[in-house]
């Protein structure tokens, strides 16, 4: 016979991704001012409860910005708007304009919410917006890996009770009885 058990769980663990972008005229004066930031919507997710543990960054970027630009074609003294086809001189070309560093984390906590505040993760999300994040990417609600393992050896226990009460029901019905298991 074959068993098998099943069993609804609710999320034990949520998590949420929290950034900070910034820009600057040069690339150090962009992530300076991240870091900044970022410190102060980290030091409000700790002022709720959030431990070092529960946060980890997920992604960290600096990069120039650009800007189409087009220069003023000057032929012969004077500012032409229209040429066909324009000479190289003309032409638009992209330039950097300021560079913009950005920098993310993932909070993780329990889905019990087992913070120094009696809220959600609404409230995590509300301390870090108004800290100065400007990215939040939906919580993601998820049973932990530790959990996961209590529910499986637990799955297991139950789906060999089901089999040995089926090997018993078929046996039963024949006539014979179940004495003991050959393989599993």
């Amino acid at each position: 016979t074959t068993g098998s058990a099943t069993v609804k769980v609710d999320p034990d663990k949520v998590s949420v991704t929290i950034g900070v972008e910034t820009k600057g005229p040069t690339a150090a004066e962009a992530a300076r001012e991240n870091a900044r930031v970022m410190e102060r919507v980290l030091a409000a997710l700790r002022s709720l409860g959030v431990g070092s543990s529960q946060i980890a960054t997920s992604n960290y970027s600096v990069f120039p910005v650009y800007e189409l630009v087009s220069p003023p074609c000057i032929m012969e003294g004077k500012v032409v708007t229209e040429v066909y086809p324009p000479p190289p001189e003309c032409q638009p070309r992209n330039e950097i304009t300021g560079y913009m560093a950005s920098n993310m984390v993932t909070v993780t906590v329990d889905a019990d919410f087992g913070l120094a505040f009696d809220g959600d993760i609404g409230s995590v999300i509300d301390a870090a917006v108004d800290a100065g994040a400007t990215n939040v990417s939906g919580a993601y609600f998820f049973v932990s890996d530790e959990r996961q393992q209590e529910i499986r050896d637990s799955l297991i226990e139950k789906a060999v009770v089901n089999a040995q009460g089926r090997a018993e029901k078929a046996a039963g019905a024949v006539g014979m009885e179940v004495t003991g298991v050959k393989s599993i």
